[in-house]
């Protein structure tokens, strides 16, 4: 953009694009540290929130959550403490805790998680949150970025800094205007659900059903509402389209200890999402870093997405705080947050190869099906699907060993064979 110099220039330690779960997360702990941040937010209201969640908060973001005060808000709130059986083909997996690691992560909707999360940021001194604010170009100085331009109404603004931080999504707008590397997967399912009151599972934690390769959702949340869904491969879609509420119903219904939808009610539409693409962009360059779904965005499925969106905001805090407070050359701390945020990106990758829509692997069903007989392997399970190990972790002799040698010693338990049959059936659910 040219005439810059006619534009009112503000000028910051820290400019983070995008006030979600991440960006208010960096923002809060880097004002904590001593550092001046600007959170700008496209969005004009402070209560809006982000539509499509599963609002699963993995319990490994639950130390992020602590430090940022944030776990006692979620639960003032009416969020639940989460945990969460998974049905296979072999039984269920049930819900079992590894002492080395946090318990339980929370569930709360967004709506409610989203305005929690803004408020923290606004009451920490040394944040300036700017809603309505649309960044539409970078400043650079030879290599490096030094800035944002920004646009509110008709006004454009220069935001001035240190570090610029796009946390601002899987479309991030930052990214592009920086021309970050990207890799891009298709995911070759699709998501519908609902929120509904009142809909009691049949045991005492989230359920999640495994029927290979498509997947059903039982997640409790706040206040007495449930969020039901469906994620099914793109093969199936136009079937499911021919009556969307009533084979959305029928999917759930048909489930092993299905909830129950007779005594409760169903209170939003049958929402849809078709295309959700797996992205992962280089997380840094010269004055830029990304964190969140800018970084790396995940499917759906396994419920990833706003843990490691604080997550991968609080290690960028630790790994650059001291160098911006000194003034010293950021490029070291950010190759430092690169490595740590080698974490998701390696969980991220196997996540977007099941995202093809295509069955389990060898690997991946035999550990499933040692869950469902052994507690140890179930703990195992529990650790990767709340994100507390590496899946490298898989590999391990001794788990590869104990995993081969539950299954073997069951080898005469059949399977349960199931599979989605779009099959209206007579569901009362009131609307």
């Amino acid at each position: 953009m040219s005439d810059q110099q006619n534009f009112t220039t503000h000028q910051y330690d820290v400019v983070i694009v995008g006030a979600g779960l991440a960006g208010c997360a960096a923002a809060r702990l880097y004002a904590e540290n001593g550092l001046k941040v600007a959170l700008l937010e496209r969005r004009p209201h402070i209560k809006d929130y982000k539509k499509s969640c599963t609002h699963y908060i993995q319990a490994s973001a639950l130390p992020t959550m602590q430090r940022l005060g944030l776990a006692e808000r979620i639960e003032e709130a009416g969020g639940l403490r989460n945990s969460i059986d998974t049905w296979t083909q072999w039984g269920w997996i049930r819900h079992e805790v590894d002492a080395r690691y946090p318990k339980y992560g929370y569930s709360i909707r967004r709506e409610v998680l989203d305005p929690i999360m803004r408020e923290l940021a606004v009451e920490t001194e040394g944040v300036d949150l700017l809603l309505g604010h649309s960044v539409k170009a970078l400043q650079r100085n030879a290599e490096r970025i030094t800035g944002v331009v920004a646009q509110n109404g008709r006004s454009n603004v220069v935001f001035e800094a240190k570090l610029v931080i796009g946390a601002d999504g899987y479309q991030s707008t930052v990214a592009k205007l920086a021309d970050t590397a990207v890799k891009e997967r298709d995911n070759n399912r699709f998501i519908y659900w609902a929120y509904y009151k009142n809909v009691p599972a049949s045991g005492k934690t989230a359920q999640m059903w495994l029927v290979d390769p498509d997947v059903v959702y039982h997640f409790p949340s706040d206040n007495g509402i449930t969020l039901l869904a469906v994620i099914i491969t793109k093969d199936k879609l136009a079937a499911f389209k021919e009556n969307i509420v009533e084979n959305f119903e029928s999917l759930i219904a048909q489930m092993p200890d299905a909830p129950r939808f007779d005594v409760g009610e169903r209170i939003t539409d049958v929402m849809g999402m078709i295309n959700y693409p797996n992205f992962e962009r280089q997380t840094w360059m010269p004055g830029l870093a990304l964190i969140g779904d800018a970084a790396v965005t995940s499917d759906p499925i396994w419920g990833v997405g706003c843990g490691w969106a604080m997550q991968s905001a609080e290690w960028l805090v630790d790994c650059t705080s001291e160098a911006l407070l000194a003034g010293q050359d950021l490029n070291r701390p950010l190759k430092q947050y690169h490595r740590k945020h080698s974490f998701i990106r390696t969980h991220n990758s196997v996540i977007a190869d099941y995202s093809s829509g295509r069955m389990l692997n060898g690997l991946e069903a035999l550990y499933f099906k040692a869950g469902t007989l052994d507690r140890r392997m179930a703990r195992l399970s529990h650790n990767l699907g709340s994100r507390h190990i590496n899946p490298l972790e898989l590999f391990y002799p001794t788990n590869l060993i104990r995993a081969m040698w539950v299954t073997f010693k069951h080898r005469k338990k059949p399977m349960e064979q199931h599979q989605l049959n779009f099959r209206p059936m007579s569901v009362t659910v009131q609307k």
